[in-house]
């Protein structure tokens, strides 16, 4: 466990324990509940009594994606070495990553007192400056930002909003307006302010606004049609609420700038400066949902499903992404083995809003756990409403719940619902794939099921399983040595595939290769986990 992990490494590297007299120890002798005086004071768990334990325990940590034990590690470096603005700098990122905005804050501006040169530490200073609705502070803070990277990419489009919100329109003019996301942001800050003429003086001195992003192009199209503002090209339209940000102060442009800047390097999965930048978005809006969920998403895909869930739980009923929300904490509750929870959140929510998707999504959770006869329930309460829609767009509906119908040992039903998708999609291959197989293992329709997979194939040659069927359904037709040349296709695309090699097994035993019969059967058994598969392999290999 990472908690664990953490707390081991302080433990090795601390010359001593914290004393009997505080934290954990205190609170049983005191027949308090520990963990209810870790929710309030979450700083207890994580305690240090040396310099060098307390570095490599946040070390650990970060490696970790705990930001909330690296960053109160952290703490004891900076309180045992207050003069390290180094320290200093650490810790203030640690603590936005970990949630811990208000001190991250009091941090930068300890560092910007110091003058250090970071141009976050200003950026951070500035956001804490703003907070207190001191924006000619935070003004300054932007104005002396030592120059790098950040700054560049930054600078600009904050001093944007500031300049607007302390109606500086000659500052507004002085900026670089030919750089699109700058024009963007003095654009909508003057929205926010209702600056009119400022809009229009801005459009004109802008550089190419399509050259934004989809959703920034989108958002400017619906600000243009509300403030009656002509522009030279076609941006993209706003079709839809979700399309209409509401930035509606400093605080809402600042948290708008950082989540722009985060999302490129959040799609390519560079953790902790997007994952930081999110996080000072959420610092300036605790409500801004997208930020919340790209936060959480960074959670999940670093294993920590349960801190991921904690912080989508913040978000609001209020929020229109409410209901996206909720689907995802559902989805990591069952990753994280919490099938119920999850399913009474998607239940709760399909029977409000006679969602049919949250049926599926619902009977694919069941499915995928053995429960057929639920599973079965849900599939049809969302095939129920479709009933005055195309039934030609819920195809893959009926292919589920045919799979359901198989899985529970109902070969009619299930090939009426299979057949019912194919008419509505007759070139997908893993449909045409899985009813052809589903009639060669039965011994059903074999000329049939040939055609369909051979068309299958055509689609996906590369698949292993669509090549296995192939050999199977020759198998089955007595074909046994164009049957080998397909399954030895499948097996090397799938060579630890259990089923593909009994199949192959048994096509080298018709043709007579017995020994290499028995090499596959083996290693079918090695990795087969079906115990009629087992036995099946078991009895085949008692022949010798």
């Amino acid at each position: 466990m990472p908690m664990l992990t953490s707390l081991l490494a302080a433990a090795m590297l601390c010359n001593a324990c914290s004393s009997v007299d505080n934290g954990f120890w205190k609170a049983s002798a005191e027949d308090q509940s520990a963990a209810v005086q870790y929710a309030e004071n979450p700083e207890l768990k994580y305690r240090a009594m040396s310099k060098t334990g307390a570095y490599l325990s946040s070390r650990i940590a970060r490696l970790e994606s705990d930001w909330e034990a690296a960053s109160y590690y952290f703490d004891d470096i900076v309180n045992s070495d207050g003069s390290n603005l180094e320290a200093h700098y650490q810790a203030m990122l640690m603590a936005m990553n970990a949630g811990r905005y208000d001190e991250s804050m009091s941090f930068a501006r300890y560092l910007v007192e110091q003058q250090h040169d970071s141009a976050l530490s200003y950026v951070i200073d500035a956001m804490g400056r703003v907070l207190e609705g001191d924006y000619n502070a935070a003004s300054m803070a932007i104005d002396n930002i030592p120059m790098d990277n950040l700054a560049q990419l930054l600078k600009e489009p904050v001093q944007a909003w500031l300049y607007t919100a302390t109606e500086n329109a000659d500052a507004v003019k002085g900026l670089d307006l030919s750089k699109p996301f700058v024009a963007y942001q003095a654009i909508i800050a003057a929205d926010a302010y209702n600056a009119d003429e400022e809009i229009k003086d801005i459009v004109a001195h802008s550089g190419a606004l399509n050259e934004l992003p989809p959703a920034l192009q989108r958002h400017l199209s619906s600000v243009f049609a509300r403030r009656n503002v002509e522009y030279k090209d076609a941006l993209l339209k706003a079709d839809n609420p979700a399309d209409i940000r509401n930035v509606a102060d400093v605080r809402h442009g600042f948290a708008w700038i950082y989540y722009d800047l985060a999302m490129p390097l959040y799609l390519q999965y560079q953790d902790e400066t997007g994952r930081l930048l999110f996080n000072m978005a959420l610092a300036m809006v605790p409500d801004l949902t997208e930020a919340r969920i790209r936060v959480a998403e960074y959670a999940a895909i670093n294993g920590r499903t349960r801190e991921a869930i904690q912080a989508l739980s913040n978000v609001s009923p209020e929020s229109r992404s409410y209901n996206l929300v909720q689907k995802i904490i559902a989805e990591l509750m069952v990753d994280s083995g919490e099938i119920r929870p999850a399913l009474n959140i998607l239940e709760k929510m399909a029977a409000e809003q006679k969602d049919l998707y949250l049926y599926v999504q619902i009977g694919g959770i069941y499915a995928k756990n053995g429960m057929y006869a639920d599973a079965l329930s849900a599939y049809n309460k969302s095939l129920k409403l479709t009933s005055n829609l195309n039934p030609a767009d819920f195809w893959h509906i009926y292919f589920a719940r045919g799979r359901i119908y198989d899985a529970m040992g109902k070969w009619p039903s299930a090939e009426k619902d299979l057949l019912k998708a194919l008419e509505f999609q007759p070139e997908q291959p893993f449909l045409l794939n899985y009813i052809g197989y589903s009639w060669a293992d039965r011994g059903l329709n074999l000329e049939k099921a040939l055609g369909l997979i051979e068309k299958a194939v055509d689609l996906e040659p590369n698949d292993g399983a669509i090549q296995d069927s192939l050999g199977w359904v020759y198998f089955r037709l007595g074909h046994f040595d164009k049957a080998t040349i397909h399954l030895e296709k499948a097996a090397a695309l799938m060579p630890y595939d259990p089923v593909v090699n009994d199949h192959l097994g048994d096509a080298y035993w018709e043709v007579g290769r017995r020994a290499e019969a028995e090499f596959q059967w083996k290693r079918a058994l090695s990795n087969a986990d079906a115990p009629d598969l087992v036995t099946q392999l078991e009895e085949k290999l008692s022949r010798y």
